[in-house]
């Protein structure tokens, strides 16, 4: 997993997967400002979250469980 910062943006994305590379086939807001990228088979692979500053570190507000819809394991 890595975390990036873009100051111009003010928004923080979290990769949930080593290779930056995997395509994004949809994004889902999930609560105001936070966004998850999916994969083509339906698992996470970012999320994203806007306006950091603004937020003042509370994330309390997301009640969204992120399901991986892979069938391993």
């Amino acid at each position: 997993m890595r975390i990036t910062y873009d100051p111009v943006a003010d928004a923080v994305y979290v990769y949930l997967r080593e290779v930056e590379t995997v395509r994004v086939a949809r994004t889902e807001e999930i609560a105001e400002g936070i966004l998850v990228d999916y994969d083509h088979e339906g698992n996470p692979v970012g999320i994203e979250i806007l306006w950091l500053k603004e937020r003042k570190a509370d994330l309390s507000t997301i009640t969204t469980t992120i399901y991986s819809h892979s069938a391993s394991g």
